[in-house]
């Protein structure tokens, strides 16, 4: 049996980015979440944006960020796949 555990990869980048697009109503638990989710992905896209030129105000670390998190798993289960 495997973990599946695509959906949390991917779209914690994803829904840190899409918080600034959309504007939400202010909420204590909005706000808990939103710092969650910045606490969770900045470090990580950090990474990324020291790598990428900046391109103004379009922000490419994200989908790099996504690309190569599906990239390992793709590799891990090449490497790991072989044992089920």
């Amino acid at each position: 049996m495997r973990l599946r555990t695509e959906g949390a990869r991917g779209w914690t980048p994803t829904s840190r980015n899409s918080a600034w697009w959309v504007r939400l109503p202010y909420s204590n638990w909005v706000r808990r979440i939103s710092d969650f989710l910045r606490d969770v992905c900045e470090p990580y896209l950090r990474l990324f944006r020291r790598i990428l030129p900046a391109l103004g105000p379009l922000d490419l670390s994200p989908v790099v960020a996504i690309f190569v998190l599906f990239l390992i798993k793709a590799v891990i289960d090449k490497l790991f796949g072989r044992f089920d």
